[in-house]
């Protein structure tokens, strides 16, 4: 447990005396002031400072610099290349879409007409199939009302010879017993009642 502590500590005190130098030996503008070669300030601020060392880092400021404003050109030259794309693209898209309109534009009309022709061509043919169905309907129709005229004639006939066929049994019936009527038994003027009694006809077989 001691010796990792003690491991930290002299980690701490050497990245302590890293910052510590780093600092030391950083050369500032300062440093460079109202001179034209080597080191101006013989301070502790300014050990190891040399005039190329800061043309070096101003030199290394100005090409950063430069490569910013560079970075930032290409960054709008991408971001106008990018925007002419996207013109570029919605345009193909406008365009795509126009011709798939007129191309789904084009084929309904055709299908339209199509079908309107096709539709005039079934009325047409239903039309055809209508009237012969209505002329079959008709001539059926016709044949029926004749066919119920002639069983009406032929019931008529048959109920007049059925009528005119009673009259006659009816007539003949009620001419006998007209005529039975007048042979009654009457009393003496029958032959048969003599005999018989006055429930009998007379008649010559008596």
């Amino acid at each position: 447990m001691k010796t990792y502590t003690l491991f930290i500590t002299i980690f701490a005190i050497c990245a302590i005396q890293a910052i510590i130098g780093e600092q030391v030996m950083k050369c500032h503008s300062s440093c460079f002031e109202g001179c034209s070669f080597g080191v101006c300030k013989k301070t502790t601020s300014c050990i190891g400072c040399s005039r190329k060392y800061n043309e070096d880092k101003q030199s290394a400021k100005d090409k950063i610099n430069l490569m910013k404003k560079k970075d930032k050109e290409k960054i709008e030259d991408l971001k106008d290349t990018l925007k002419e794309e996207m013109e570029e693209l919605k345009e193909k898209h406008k365009t795509e879409m126009s011709e798939l309109k007129d191309a789904q534009d084009e084929a309904y009309k055709s299908l339209v007409s199509s079908l309107d022709v096709e539709l005039k061509t079934l009325i047409a043919s239903q039309k055809v199939k209508l009237l012969a169905m209505k002329e079959k309907h008709d001539e059926e129709m016709n044949e029926m009302k004749q066919r119920h005229e002639s069983e009406i004639e032929a019931m008529k006939e048959s109920h007049k010879e059925k009528v005119t066929k009673t009259e006659i049994i009816l007539k003949a019936t009620t001419k006998k017993k007209e005529d039975a009527l007048k042979t009654i038994c009457s009393g003496s003027h029958c032959p048969c009642c003599s005999s018989t009694g006055f429930d009998i006809n007379c008649n010559t077989e008596c």
